[in-house]
């Protein structure tokens, strides 16, 4: 296969959803309110993917879009809408890749739910941060990291491991635990790259909100957290 050469995908989806959730405090902050709400209505989502590898790429772009819309005229025991955008781009530079990203979210009108405000954490979405620590009325964060290749596992098949570093910088607002809101910095070291048993990411991260977090994934990463922790940016 030629890797200078690999589709574009493009994907859109609009459908309507209802979901009746309960909603529990096992760990974290009790400032999470316990409910079983129901929201109902509209997602849309878009996709752009250019990417030549679906895992750690060395280049090309990946661009998401979603929206939500809960309304009561629809089932829902809430109204309420929410906008999130992610944007990610892969540069090669000689050996070495150049991954930057940005993201951002917000409500479209009044305040989200507590337990449908985004949340903020984890290597993809703001390394430093427990995976979903933060969960926030809106945010958006810029991120650039820089990958040196360590070694090439098997570059017929584009194998390799790159040591990486990042750092990342951003705003939240409207915090649940009603914390410190403003601006936030975060740094982080990590080993990463497509092995014999898959994606494999060992890395650790601090933030300038005295947070730090260390982490281990083998495998295609599940998102948990803000847009940014889904597959395409990974």
């Amino acid at each position: 296969r030629d890797l200078h050469s690999f589709p574009t995908r493009r994907s859109s989806d609009l459908y309507s959803f209802y979901d009746s959730r309960t909603v529990e405090v096992d760990i974290g902050s009790r400032l999470m309110p316990e409910t079983s709400p129901v929201d109902a209505g509209l997602i849309a989502s878009s996709e752009f993917d250019s990417r030549d590898t679906a895992f750690s790429p060395t280049r090309g772009l990946a661009a998401a879009l979603e929206y939500l819309q809960s309304e009561r005229s629809l089932g829902a025991d809430r109204d309420w809408e929410r906008v999130e955008l992610g944007v990610g781009a892969a540069v090669p530079f000689r050996r070495d890749v150049l991954w930057v990203t940005l993201a951002g979210g917000s409500a479209l009108s009044g305040d989200l739910p507590p337990d449908r405000r985004f949340a903020l954490g984890g290597p993809g979405s703001f390394p430093g941060l427990e995976v979903g620590e933060l969960r926030v009325g809106s945010y958006w964060t810029v991120g650039t990291n820089y990958l040196w290749k360590v070694r090439d596992v098997l570059p017929v098949r584009n194998l390799a491991l790159y040591l990486g570093a990042g750092i990342a910088g951003g705003a939240i607002y409207d915090r649940v635990d009603e914390g410190e809101t403003g601006e936030i910095y975060g740094g982080s070291v990590f080993l990463t790259g497509r092995t014999h048993v898959g994606p494999l990411t060992v890395g650790i991260g601090a933030t300038s909100t005295d947070s730090w977090s260390l982490w281990v994934s083998v495998g295609r990463p599940v998102g948990h957290g803000t847009i940014l922790e889904r597959g395409i940016f990974r």
